[in-house]
């Protein structure tokens, strides 16, 4: 009774997260990533899919180990909404990975074609391929194309995206500060990507996992499954789990 009485409260004193709003409607594929706290830089990362939307969410697969900021997580900007009051959002440099709900963007990758059976679209990076990372410019935290007829200057060469760096080899894009509603020094880059080290080494702000898990993720997205990313503490992901918002 004692047990069943602090649970009750546990419920009603948490902080509704309304994570279930924030999942587009049309999504069949979620990726979820928990760490034991926000401070933490080793998370667990589990997919799930369902049918139909209407359908629950089954796991697909074991959770795997990943690494995400070397300092841990901090709220970032996408489909859950403000930053709740008095929390850290997520910034420029600050080694950590954002958090809350968010699209799965593009994979880029250094070889000439996707992994066999990928059905996700996948860019070939080039000399010309910049995402940019500048707070100060008007194209912070988007990819863009410079022109191949003419050399690039020092600015463009700052920005271009990393090639032949094993970690980056493969990637793919998490749409934190994205779109309509970047913000300057948000933060910028945060991708799905190779980790180093076997994953002694955490990273600045990206989740990073062993190459065949991630080619296993790539795999797997699909357009039709509009898949979203969840990175959450352990605190956080127990109460929205609680509550039915997140599987």
């Amino acid at each position: 009774m004692h047990a069943l009485l602090a649970t009750v409260m546990w419920l009603l004193t948490s902080p509704a997260l309304g994570f279930e709003a924030a999942l587009p409607p049309q999504s069949t594929q979620l990726v979820i990533a928990v760490g034991a706290s926000m401070d933490a830089s080793q998370v667990q990362v589990q997919r799930y899919e369902r049918a139909e939307v209407s359908a629950p969410w089954s796991a697909v697969g074991a959770p795997i180990a990943a690494r995400i900021g070397k300092n841990g997580m901090a709220w970032g900007r996408g489909l859950h909404g403000a930053t709740p009051t008095g929390q850290r959002s997520k910034r420029e440099g600050d080694w950590r990975a954002p958090m809350g709900t968010f699209r799965i963007g593009s994979a880029f990758g250094d070889a000439p074609a996707a992994p066999e059976n990928t059905k996700w679209p996948y860019r070939t990076v080039t000399q010309n391929d910049l995402w940019v990372e500048d707070a100060k410019a008007k194209t912070y935290n988007q990819h863009i194309i410079v022109p191949s007829d003419r050399p690039r200057t020092d600015w463009e060469e700052s920005q271009r995206m990393k090639m032949g760096d094993a970690a980056h080899r493969l990637k793919i894009a998490v749409e934190h500060n994205y779109g309509q509603q970047v913000q300057a020094g948000a933060g910028s880059a945060i991708f799905f990507h190779i980790w180093r080290q076997s994953g002694a080494r955490p990273t600045s702000g990206c989740t990073a996992m062993a190459e065949a898990n991630l080619k296993d993720l790539l795999k797997w997205l699909s357009p039709e499954g509009a898949p979203v990313y969840v990175l959450l503490d352990q605190e956080r992901y127990r109460n929205a789990k609680a509550e039915g918002s997140l599987p």
